[in-house]
């Protein structure tokens, strides 16, 4: 992100600790599209995502005096999101894994209810490991395995090192891995879970 972008953000910040009501239509506007579009890759619900987003902005405005960014405000928003949305899910007891588009083909030849159960147990198990994680290495995670984020722009977004980055992604590789090995009979689930996330 550009220095004039970051520039941008501390203003707005500013105006809305003065309650500006400009400068949080600006902030909000600028990123209330690509928040909405994590907050559903979550929750899998667009009204639902809708509201975590309206919660993390009302929130941001609510403790805007006592909340520290120390990384960039988009980045700031993000992980807010995030958090908000695994409270969601948590709340809700909705595990939902995001599917590629050629799951449904791969296990539509049975239906095997005892399969589906486990495949069901796989998803819940996959969702709880990622919850789980702290909430760096869990935000690192998902913007690496689901938002296809490369090392440099997960870098440039929270402000820490490749190494860093390194380092969470194995420690969430191992707890995801964990998570889903019980279920290794399960081929069609497990395996594409493997080669998607633990890549």
């Amino acid at each position: 992100m550009s220095e004039q972008n970051n520039s941008a953000e501390n203003d707005w910040i500013e105006g809305i600790k003065a309650r500006d009501e400009r400068s949080f239509s600006l902030l909000y506007y600028k990123y209330y599209s690509k928040l909405l579009n994590v907050a559903n890759s979550y929750v899998n619900d667009p009204a639902a995502a809708e509201d975590v987003v309206h919660e993390v902005f009302e929130r941001l405005y609510k403790n805007i005096h006592t909340i520290k960014i120390h990384t960039s405000v988009s980045a700031y928003l993000r992980t807010m999101v995030v958090n908000e949305s695994l409270n969601y899910i948590k709340k809700n007891k909705r595990y939902v894994l995001n599917e590629p588009d050629d799951w449904s083909d791969m296990t539509a030849s049975t239906d095997d209810t005892e399969e589906q159960e486990t495949r069901n147990l796989a998803e819940e198990a996959l969702q709880k490991a990622i919850a789980a994680l702290p909430e760096r290495c869990r935000l690192v995670f998902r913007l690496s395995r689901f938002e296809d984020f490369s090392h440099k722009k997960i870098s440039e977004e929270l402000n820490i090192s490749t190494k860093t980055i390194e380092n969470q992604i194995t420690k969430a590789v191992k707890a995801v891995h964990k998570a889903l090995i019980k279920y290794k009979n399960l081929s069609s689930v497990v395996i594409l879970c493997t080669n998607m996330l633990l890549r």
